[in-house]
């Protein structure tokens, strides 16, 4: 062999091996795990070492998830009872369970019943009246936690603790349950791959709960309660079944808590509500009210009757029946204004639960007294911290309504500005959310400017879409207009207003007003017509400014609520006057409705 034959024999050989050793890597890698006792895709770790977990903490996992043991409250077993943090119920079951720190009772509502847990009480109030329970729930660290036997019969939900890894396993009982049994024995695995570990080994003919495939795998849960991935193809015939059908206990309530429903419609389904708001601040303009014009337009009032009061921590009232029997014998609805009057107001009342519970008797006795149709709430004066208590004002309050088929509303202002209200929980109990699309600048803004341009309008209406469904969505309209009075002098703009006024009387006022009249100039990119004027008193520079609220900038309002499909509009309000040609488009859009 001569030497140039032999160097190519050496790289032959050389390059065969490296082929061969490659092509062996990829098999070893692809097969190689799944043979019993060799290679990185068969090394067992222990569960509590492989998440570094405390084994003598119960971990939580509901349905395919485990949660993690951090500075979130954990479960505990104390006297053999097994108890959740209320923290995850909230999260994963009910939104609207609230702990009131100010009463130290825990409150669960449903749409038909209100429940206070009290710690360490072997009973509980329902609606009111006094029942025993078994086992109480707990406040530890500041944290309040449900007995596994009371969530079960609240929610549907089963607890299950697994002894041999301290596990507890809150399975979702009103959503299908697929098991399986598998074929072979196989590697059960913490992640979806065969070179993983294993989180535990499983005998042919062992049943597992199945969740979901990703690639060859199938996310499961074993006998012990542990999670993992198995093979698809070592899984056989499926079988699903909703597990709440098979239950042999009772609900405490006589049907499980399912706080996310939307409510039944109690408004006859296709009819726009067109409601207009009738300030009511002494007894005597509820007959200046009753002869008041009306539009044909109109088939709900909501006559402002009720106010908070934080001294009798109660509401004030202006209810009058002579008003109802007038209403109703028009065919119109009485939806009586609830209101407060300023942030110490409100915030008095909603976080007493004595006072919440004054102002709801007050209410209800009014409903039944009067026969009134429905409830509007306002309460425009609830800061973030105090939005809870509002929540829970409104849910403590909705049983009694959807008891007797009265309507429930709230006004909220658009979300831009109070993303903290929740709306999205509100419309899963409350028929109308009713968006007050105004006062975009309100009367002691910094700046002058429209009270409702439509770029502000059509954005508080696809906000409010983003929580709330179009068929609970009301728009609020402002029948008012704004003259904003500018004093310009040393560099500095002092601006204040007039009272609100009506169409017809603001462009009255601008037109006769001044000797030179005003020329009124229309805003396409706001969708209102301008006016200024500009004038010299009492040595100062002042400028006049409007914008007008007229027939054709609420006309373009109305194409929103048409085009959005809406549940219907409210009218702020009907003291104004001079306001012929608005109700005149008014009654052209909804008049037979």
């Amino acid at each position: 062999m001569t030497k140039r034959q032999f160097q190519w024999a050496i790289t032959i050989f050389v390059g065969t091996v490296i082929i061969i050793g490659g092509a062996g890597l990829l098999l070893w890698q692809a097969f190689w795990p799944n043979f019993e006792g060799f290679g990185s895709g068969n090394r067992e770790i222990p569960f509590h070492e492989h998440h570094n977990l405390d084994p003598e903490v119960p971990n939580l996992i509901h349905d395919m998830a485990r949660l993690p043991q951090s500075d979130a409250p954990q479960p505990f077993i104390m006297n053999e009872v097994m108890y959740l943090p209320v923290a995850f119920f909230r999260y994963h079951f009910d939104p609207f369970i609230f702990w009131d720190d100010h009463a130290g009772v825990l409150f669960i509502t449903s749409v038909a019943n209100v429940l206070a847990f009290y710690p360490d009480r072997h009973s509980f109030d329902l609606n009111g009246q006094p029942q025993s329970l078994d086992h109480p729930i707990r406040r530890v660290d500041g944290e309040v936690f449900l007995p596994a036997d009371l969530a079960e019969a609240l929610y549907p939900v089963i607890v299950t603790h697994y002894l041999p890894y301290n596990l507890i396993v809150v399975e979702s009982a009103d959503i299908p349950r697929t098991t399986a049994e598998v074929t072979r024995r196989t590697n059960i695995r913490y992640r979806e791959d065969n070179r993983a570990p294993i989180t535990a080994r499983t005998e042919s003919g062992s049943t597992l709960v199945l969740f979901h495939e990703v690639g060859e795998f199938t996310r499961v849960r074993n006998g012990d309660g542990l999670l993992g991935w198995v093979a698809t193809a070592d899984i056989g015939e499926p079988t699903t079944v909703i597990p709440v059908d098979t239950l042999e206990r009772d609900p405490l309530l006589g049907e499980f808590i399912n706080n996310r429903v939307h409510p039944r419609p109690i408004w006859p389904a296709g009819t726009p509500v067109v409601m207009a708001w009738d300030s009511i601040y002494v007894q005597a303009a509820n007959s200046v009210m009753m002869d008041a014009y009306l539009s044909e337009s109109i088939n709900v009032l909501a006559p402002m009757w009720f106010r908070l009061d934080a001294e009798t921590m109660g509401v004030t009232s202006l209810a009058s029946r002579e008003y109802v029997e007038w209403a109703q014998g028009l065919g119109l609805q009485v939806w009586p204004y609830v209101f407060d009057v300023s942030v110490a107001n409100s915030s008095a009342i909603l976080t007493n639960r004595e006072a919440r519970a004054s102002v709801i008797e007050t209410l209800l006795h009014y409903v039944d007294e009067l026969g009134l149709d429905g409830i509007n709430i306002g309460f425009e004066h609830v800061t973030q911290a105090n939005a809870p208590y509002l929540m829970q004002f409104l849910r403590e309050l909705g049983p009694g309504l959807r008891q007797r088929g009265v309507v429930f509303s709230k006004n909220v202002l658009v979300p831009t500005y109070t993303r903290y209200y929740r709306r999205d929980l509100m419309a899963y109990f409350i028929d109308f959310i009713v968006v007050m699309a105004y006062d975009e600048h309100w009367h002691r803004a910094p700046t002058s400017g429209p009270v409702a341009s439509l770029p502000f309008v059509e954005r508080g209406i696809m906000e409010m879409l983003e929580e709330v469904p179009a068929n609970q969505v009301v728009l609020g309209l402002p029948f008012y207009n704004r003259i904003w009075r500018e004093v310009i002098g040393n560099n500095t703009l002092e601006t204040r207003t007039r009272r609100y006024h009506g169409t017809s009387y603001t462009r009255a006022t601008f037109d006769n007003y001044f000797p030179e009249g005003t020329t009124w100039e229309w805003l396409p990119e706001i969708g209102k017509y301008y006016g200024e004027y500009a004038a010299h008193e009492e040595g100062e520079s002042v400028l006049y400014r409007v914008w007008l609220e007229c027939e054709r900038s609420m006309g373009l309002k109305l194409e929103l609520f048409w085009g959005y499909n809406l549940a219907g509009v409210s009218v702020w309000n009907r003291n104004f006057r001079h306001n012929e040609g608005l109700w005149e488009l008014m009654d052209e859009h909804f008049a037979g409705q």
